[in-house]
């Protein structure tokens, strides 16, 4: 009952276009009392013209309270920790190996190995996500990916969440082919594991550089995104209907 209540009260605190969006991710079939909560909330607030859309219902009433609530909400830099975390982890075990098999390695072997790092990436943040909400790094920082409506995601949220990370890797693996095509064999021999990665690099400058800028901007794009908005969502949580907490901090302020 406390937890109903707690919910409740969450609830209450959204504007209408967060209810919105909370409606179209909530899994009904799981949570049938929540999705008729939500609902029931959207009906209330359309029915009264005098509240504005965007105006909560109640937001000056609890002032300490609404200070907590957003202090619930992972900010930037907490997740620029977890995610420098990851970056260690994930990668720290492959560039000793990998270095010294670029070095040794056919084209074909290269590229299959390239493809198996993206993919391992890529399943890295899908599957810890998609099971636990939490990378290493987040479990180690405290912080974890839910759905807006404050439910656990699943392995497709997970992948919907990613997919910008997902789509690079497919294209700079394509621009990795494609290059690896363009070169002699006697020429790829004499390469070392550093020039091999460079020179694949400058086999399509423009493309290459066209996809780097791209995802640059998108990168800033989301730490604009997460120091603008009121729950610090970055643009892969609005594609996926999700946002990033201190779990902690949220039970803490339901027991209140």
């Amino acid at each position: 009952m406390t937890d109903e209540l707690s919910y409740e009260e969450r609830v209450r605190n959204h504007t209408l276009s967060e209810l919105e969006d909370v409606i179209h991710h909530i899994d009904r079939a799981s949570y049938p009392e929540r999705y008729d909560l939500v609902m029931a909330e959207i009906e209330k607030r359309k029915q009264q013209p005098d509240i504005k859309k965007e105006e909560k219902l109640s937001p000056s009433l609890y002032p300490q309270k609404e200070r907590k609530l957003r202090s619930v909400y992972a900010g930037f830099w907490i997740r620029f920790l977890a995610r420098t975390i990851d970056a260690i982890i994930y990668m720290l075990p492959f560039f000793t190996v990998i270095s010294w098999i670029y070095a040794r390695v056919s084209r074909e072997l290269y590229f299959t190995v390239s493809l198996f790092c993206s993919i391992l990436v890529c399943g890295y943040f899908i599957y810890l996500h998609g099971r636990w909400g939490q990378t290493f790094g987040k479990m180690v920082t405290g912080i974890k990916v839910v759905r807006i409506s404050g439910e656990s995601i699943d392995y497709k949220t997970a992948a919907l969440r990613n997919i910008v990370d997902i789509g690079s890797s497919i294209l700079y693996t394509i621009l990795t082919l494609a290059a690896l095509t363009t070169i002699p064999d006697i020429k790829w021999i004499k390469l070392t594991a550093s020039t091999r990665s460079m020179t694949l690099l400058h086999t399509f400058p423009t493309f290459h550089t066209i996809l780097t800028c791209a995802l640059s901007l998108w990168v800033f794009a989301n730490v604009i995104s997460i120091l603008l908005t009121k729950k610090k969502r970055a643009l892969h949580d609005f594609i996926a209907g999700t946002m990033v907490i201190y779990p902690k901090r949220l039970r803490e302020t339901e027991k209140e």
